[in-house]
């Protein structure tokens, strides 16, 4: 599973959707790459009251 590593939200999403579409390009080139899936994360902390959701995907 990859997800964010940066904070903000627009440029995190931002970078990880240009991730993802790198390998759906690759892999419309070659049957040698991931097939990944795109996925929406729901983060929730541990006293249950703050959520967060942000994409990720499964390779």
């Amino acid at each position: 599973m990859v997800t964010h590593c940066i904070e903000n939200k627009t440029i995190g999403n931002e970078q990880l959707l240009k991730e993802f579409l790198t390998y759906r390009l690759y892999n419309l080139l070659t049957d040698k790459s991931y097939r990944v899936q795109l996925i929406q994360i729901t983060y929730v902390d541990s006293n249950g009251k703050d959520k967060e959701k942000r994409y990720g995907f499964l390779d």
